[in-house]
């Protein structure tokens, strides 16, 4: 659903189990959007002006890569980094759909990723403790928050526009 500057709320998607995140590119014409049980990331035009979703596809199927895709954020030369949970990991996609790089996280449940930091070269991923047996949690450091140097410097947060 879609929260519009009047006040009215539309749907712009449905049958989603586990949608997740989405994100947009740096000139805001594409959205990239997350159903984890779909294990895959779609891509949407943006009709300029209105922000209406277009031209549906799948950007990248992540079905032979460990875990299911959960958070992601962009960065600046819009690559899509996303959070693989039950993965133990972070993947960097290319703008052309393409695996870039793959950097490990010590905890399995890798839930979301943003980037901060005064340039926005750190990025900083979450993880979780849900349904792991107590011991394992404390062996893995699920529940923490990891933090890694990023190439490329994300975005600066989206702003809403008011209502």
């Amino acid at each position: 659903q879609r929260l519009n500057t009047d006040g009215s709320v539309e749907v712009i998607l449905d049958g989603l189990t586990i949608p997740n995140e989405m994100g947009w590119t740096a000139d805001g014409s594409t959205m990239y959007f997350i159903d984890s049980t779909w294990n895959r990331i779609d891509r949407f035009e943006l009709e300029p002006g209105t922000g209406n979703i277009l031209g549906r596809e799948v950007f990248v199927d992540l079905g032979d890569v460990e875990g299911s895709p959960d958070g992601m954020c962009m960065d600046a030369d819009d690559h899509v980094w996303v959070a693989m949970w039950g993965g133990s990991q972070v993947c960097r996609i290319r703008p052309d759909g393409q695996l870039d790089r793959i950097v490990e996280i010590p905890a399995s449940q890798v839930a979301s990723i943003c980037f901060g930091g005064d340039d926005y070269r750190q990025a900083f991923v979450t993880t979780a403790a849900h349904q792991l047996d107590p011991g394992q949690a404390a062996a893995e450091g699920a529940g923490h928050v990891y933090t890694f140097d990023v190439p490329t410097p994300g975005l600066a947060p989206h702003r809403a526009a008011p209502l």
